[in-house]
């Protein structure tokens, strides 16, 4: 009787021995995939800001989200919205160049118009100050001096 019972818990501390050993495994392959998904994810958003493209609501997301990770490790809602995040930052890169040629266009005609300023204040004061002299002398009578 005590041979079958120590026989029992021999074989209960194997399986809970092997049962931990898997979860283990299992534990440090998901990590290592939410770990690669993560440093994507970062690495996209960090080519999203070299292009000028707002995403801190993105990044506040993504930090509540390993917040939540560091937590409580096993919660697939973080995971559900990272992968969400991702899907979204795929449709935020093909619309980045676009973006960022855009803000340049903008950038450098705000430049030249300011660089014209002066051009045209150097051409147009004299030219409308004339006019303007003209306007109002127009009526003017001129006397010949006896």
């Amino acid at each position: 009787m005590m041979r079958n019972i120590a026989c029992i818990i021999i074989l209960l501390l194997s399986i809970t021995l092997f049962h931990q050993m898997i979860l283990h495994v299992y534990s440090i392959d998901s990590m290592s995939e939410i770990d690669s998904l993560i440093s994507s994810i970062m690495k996209d958003l960090e080519y999203l800001e070299s292009r000028e493209v707002n995403v801190s609501s993105l990044i506040q997301r993504v930090n509540e989200d390993i917040k939540g990770l560091e937590k409580d490790p096993g919660n697939a809602t973080y995971i559900k919205d990272l992968e969400s995040i991702r899907d979204e930052i795929k449709a935020l890169k093909s619309d980045a160049e676009n973006i960022y040629i855009i803000n340049n266009i903008i950038r450098y005609s705000t430049a030249v118009g300011i660089g014209l300023v002066p051009v045209a204040v150097y051409i147009l004061l004299p030219r409308i100050y004339l006019y303007i002299w003209y306007k109002t002398r127009r009526r003017w009578i001129v006397q010949v001096r006896k």
